[in-house]
């Protein structure tokens, strides 16, 4: 993409992976056509939904812009932002969640960035978390800038909205369609490969917690497993490049927090019981009761 390129020369894709989300999906929708940038297209792809997503997003197909990708079951995030990426025919691509929403001047910003940074194929911006009804909103401080030679492998600040150019996705594996958590680091590791990055500090994402989110909640162990793995195979495609990489004893390291985290969940769920075991026993040992009652604490 040329440098002398107006803003009107290019096209914008956001694609939405939905699954079970008919609460939140029309406002998602209504935030990308409420933009003041209209060269755009929105590409939804419902993965299985058992609820009246899809009910919903039908009712926005009068406008055809918008394109509805129904899968028959339900495949993972993976699977589904994959297509959704694949099936993005404009020159950039966005990334919007199925309950979160983007200020009405994101796109116009976005693509003024690429205009004024050539050399740059992913550009992100700076985002307000808030409550469950996207309310009382804050600008989450923990999303900001990586200098060189640094990367997002070593201190992780990137966040929401993000966008890419088309062709330089299409210069890495793309999304992986077997992940299920993890997935956009994933794909901002392989992005940061082959492009540069630009950080715009502006909040133009909101940001909804969802305790149903794949990365939130019960689901809070097998993210960060698959974060792992994800930083593993990004040093394995590093070794022998001149791309910024960990070191082998950092991925050894995060082996073992990982296991010790998952030690440590496991005797909080149960150091009660064992507690009233030890109660019940007719001697008592202080000892592992003491311990018991340090490691729930812990």
């Amino acid at each position: 993409m040329s440098s002398h390129k107006t803003p009107k020369d290019y096209s914008f894709s956001v694609f939405i992976a939905n699954y079970n989300n008919e609460r939140f999906i029309g406002t998602a929708i209504n935030s990308i056509i409420s933009q003041t940038y209209q060269n755009w297209e929105l590409v939804i792809v419902d993965d299985g939904s058992t609820d009246d997503s899809v009910k919903v997003i039908k009712s926005f197909l009068k406008d055809k812009r918008i394109k509805l990708i129904a899968l028959k079951e339900n495949f993972g995030v993976g699977y589904s932002k994959k297509m959704g990426a694949d099936n993005c025919q404009n020159d950039i691509i966005g990334v919007l969640d199925a309950d979160d929403k983007i200020h009405e001047e994101t796109l116009e910003v976005i693509v003024n960035a690429y205009k004024d940074n050539p050399d740059c194929g992913f550009i992100y911006t700076s985002m307000y978390r808030c409550d469950s009804e996207l309310k009382n909103c804050k600008i989450d401080k923990r999303v900001g800038e990586i200098i060189p030679p640094k990367t997002s492998i070593f201190n992780y600040k990137i966040s929401m909205f993000r966008t890419f150019l088309r062709k330089v996705y299409q210069n890495t594996s793309g999304y992986d369609p077997k992940l299920k958590a993890a997935v956009d680091r994933d794909i901002i590791y392989k992005l940061e490969e082959v492009t540069n990055f630009k950080f715009i500090n502006k909040p133009l994402y909101y940001y909804r917690k969802n305790e149903q989110g794949v990365s939130q909640g019960k689901n809070e162990y097998a993210a960060l497993y698959q974060y792992y793995l994800a930083r593993c195979k990004a040093y394995l495609r590093r070794l022998n490049t001149d791309i910024p990489n960990l070191k082998k004893r950092d991925i050894k390291l995060e082996y073992y927090k990982l296991k010790l985290y998952k030690f440590i969940k496991f005797l909080r769920k149960y150091s009660d019981f064992a507690d009233k075991v030890l109660e019940t026993l007719p001697f008592k040992i202080k000892v592992v009761t003491s311990l018991m009652k340090f490691l729930r604490s812990v």
